[in-house]
């Protein structure tokens, strides 16, 4: 096997959602290895949408800041 088969193959074991390249905490990318998955995420579809650990910043909100949003959300309007 040449090195781009090895490449392919890596690539299309990554499953649904995750980052890609694999293992990287910061990735942008996500695999969407089916047609339908990117249909799918097109169209919002909740299993994909859900499935998601990375994506890019200007349509996905990082895990991690999505975990700084829920431990330290505040009110958007305090009353005295």
């Amino acid at each position: 096997m040449d090195s781009t088969s090895a490449l392919t193959t890596d690539v299309l074991n990554i499953a649904l959602g995750l980052p890609v390249p694999a293992h990287m905490p910061h990735a942008i990318s996500v695999s969407l290895p089916t047609w339908r998955d990117n249909v799918g995420y097109e169209e919002g579809e909740k299993r994909v949408v859900e499935a998601m650990v990375s994506g890019y910043p200007r349509f996905f909100i990082h895990l991690s800041i999505q975990k700084v949003r829920r431990n330290y959300s505040l009110p958007i309007c305090l009353h005295t």
